[in-house]
């Protein structure tokens, strides 16, 4: 019994071998990881090495060049140091960004010049994943006071036109004199210095008489006070110019038409009018029938934001016309779009489709001018353009006792001209037929002024009213070539004319025909 005890407690039992195992590799795995962090320490360690290595003779190399030379091409001081460079080194690619502007660092009591050195920043990135950074700079000094004695500067600053806030990251350019065009981008102060610049030359004939600066940001437009007398500066000698440059960011007025007792889109023919606040103090419109218009300019002008209000008018065909006041855009420089919407109150009234077509073909005239007046209520010339199809809508109120005149011109053509009528919530449809030619005018003259007389086409669609002048005639004009028959009003029947029994007349080409009525 004891020999077995013996022989039970001389070995290792399976699960001891198991647990020992696990623990083995619980270390192996730790010392393997370990073994992998420091391999991997050690190489990163040789690649920033590297790059403080390159850096550090970058530096070198620029502290060799000469002064002048000392910059980035295109920067601001100007240069012959490309701002990125790659290079290969063990098989890694480093990647090299140069940064080189003056500092300012004027002594007790002296005068700011801008120039008294260039600081020299130099970023080394090795281009792997866990590669960093490695930033080195120094201060280089001109060689001598002369070199930068007598230099001129421009300090730039760039705001905002409405809230005349600085501006951070917009980009400066100076160009126009002896020194290089040079282009930076503005501090977190809005500001830029343009310092060592060659003083301009004194001859006002000079192409180079004089500097100027402009902002070119996208999104951004130039306010226009600020205008080219005040961007550009005659830099004599050790001059510092200071200029502000205000820009804006433009603005989109959206406006939407709907009928306050449907709620529904306005289809009817309308008219937006939108008059801006000063500065820009223009005025312009829109009309159309989708009741939906967006303004990106105005008189071809971007809109410039304001905290004032913008005048905004809606006028539809058989709805009450309404104003809104209102910044555009509300929220600036957050928002640039104001959207706008009006509710527009019915009226009674009756439509007009007016069609203009060509006498001889009966084509529609595309472009033909027609103007719609008159009625009970005197309306004044109301003039709209032709579609594709030859066609204008009108919805104006009943006509009344007085009809409407429709009168329609377009290049090429006589006028046509007809009275009608428009009857509350009913369509009226009127066809202008015009005849093709180059126009000429007729004149009636009566024994009597203030006499009605009136013209009516052979052919076409023209038949117009009116009464001779104190000078006893009246003229009809822009008439296409042909016959028309002339009448005179010999009395009145409940206001109804009653016309003698006409004479005929023709229109000829560029003539005015005169003919003497009895």
């Amino acid at each position: 019994m004891d020999s077995a005890k013996r022989h039970r407690q001389a070995g290792f039992s399976y699960i001891e071998v198991l647990i020992g195992i696990v623990i083995l590799a619980i270390v192996a795995a730790g010392v393997v990881t370990g073994f992998g962090a420091a391999s991997s320490q050690i190489g990163s360690s040789r690649v920033d090495v590297t790059a403080s290595k390159i850096a550090q003779q970058h530096l070198e190399d620029i502290n060799n060049m000469p002064y002048s030379q000392v910059g980035v091409v295109g920067g601001n001081p100007p240069g012959t140091i490309a701002v990125t460079q790659t290079q290969v080194v063990g098989g890694v690619t480093y990647t090299t960004q140069t940064s080189i502007k003056y500092a300012d660092d004027p002594a007790v009591g002296q005068p700011h010049i801008f120039v008294d050195y260039k600081l020299v920043t130099v970023a080394v990135t090795p281009q792997i994943v866990s590669g960093k950074a490695v930033t080195q700079t120094t201060l280089i000094a001109p060689p001598n006071y002369a070199s930068i004695a007598g230099l001129s500067t421009a300090v730039v600053t760039v705001v905002d036109a409405v809230t005349l806030q600085p501006l951070t990251g917009m980009t400066v350019t100076i160009s126009g004199g002896p020194s290089a065009t040079r282009t930076d981008i503005t501090t977190a102060s809005g500001t830029v210095v343009f310092a060592g610049l060659t003083p301009n030359p004194p001859t006002t004939g000079n192409p180079q008489y004089s500097y100027g600066v402009q902002v070119s940001q996208s999104g951004y437009a130039t306010d226009p006070s600020t205008a080219p007398s005040v961007t550009m500066q005659h830099l004599s000698a050790s001059q510092t110019w200071s200029v502000t440059v205000k820009v804006f960011q433009p603005a989109t007025l959206g406006v939407t038409l709907v009928d306050s007792v449907t709620g529904l889109s306005i289809s009817n023919y309308s008219t937006i009018t939108v008059t801006a606040p000063a500065p820009q103090s223009v005025t312009d419109s829109q009309s159309g029938t989708t009741g939906a218009f967006t303004f990106t300019t105005l008189q071809g002008q971007v809109i410039e934001p304001s905290l004032s209000s913008f005048a905004i008018t809606a006028s539809a065909d058989c709805y009450a016309s309404q104003t809104q006041n209102t910044p555009v855009p509300v929220g600036y420089p957050n928002a640039t779009i104001q959207n706008v919407s009006f509710r527009l109150v019915p009226q009674s009234g009756g439509r007009m489709n007016v069609t203009v077509l060509d006498a001889t073909t009966g084509n529609p005239i595309s472009g033909a001018q027609v103007q719609l007046s008159g009625g009970q209520g005197n309306l004044a010339p109301v003039v709209r353009t032709t579609n594709a199809a030859g066609q204008v809508t009108y919805c104006e109120p009943a006509s009344g006792t007085v009809n409407y005149t429709v009168a329609a011109g377009a290049a090429g053509y006589g006028a046509g001209s007809m009275s009608a009528a428009i009857t509350n919530n009913t369509t009226t449809s009127v066809t202008l037929r015009l005849v093709s030619g180059v126009a000429g005018t007729i004149r009636l003259t009566t024994g009597a002024s203030n006499t009605l007389v009136r013209l009516k086409a052979s052919v076409g669609t023209y038949d117009v009213s009116q009464y001779t002048n104190s000078s006893r005639y009246a003229d009809f004009v822009n008439l296409a070539p042909g016959t028309y028959t002339a009448y005179e009003a010999v009395g009145f029947s409940s206001g109804t004319p009653i016309w003698n029994s006409g004479a005929t007349v023709t229109c000829t080409s560029g003539k005015t025909t005169t003919l003497a009525l009895p």
